[in-house]
């Protein structure tokens, strides 16, 4: 006769995965991928606000129960290629950026 068992997931133990220091990590690369992406589409002109020096990331942390990371332009033109203005054309590499790098984009 074999013996049966009977399985019962622990629901703190899926939140503990998701939330663990590794996601901190996974985190961090992410929003390295991303500044990567927004670089490739940013504009070239060195002297275009600083535009390029500017796009930086945000080390992952707390947030409530979970981890948040973020990537920002820094920039006082940054709104110049990201949606246009009578001579500057509108490329959007801040949303088309974070969602090559296959990330969700979120305005705040």
């Amino acid at each position: 006769m074999t013996k049966k068992f009977r399985f019962e997931p622990d629901t703190n133990g899926i939140f503990a995965a998701s939330n663990g220091e590794g996601v901190r990590g996974i985190l961090d690369q992410r929003a390295q991928d991303a500044r990567k992406q927004i670089l490739a589409l940013a504009p070239k002109k060195r002297s275009f606000f600083d535009y390029r020096r500017n796009i930086k990331t945000e080390k992952a942390r707390r947030v409530g129960r979970g981890y948040e990371a973020a990537v920002f332009v820094d920039s006082p033109g940054w709104h110049l290629p990201e949606y246009g203005s009578a001579d500057t054309p509108a490329t959007a590499p801040i949303r088309r950026g974070v969602r090559l790098a296959k990330l969700d984009f979120r305005e705040d």
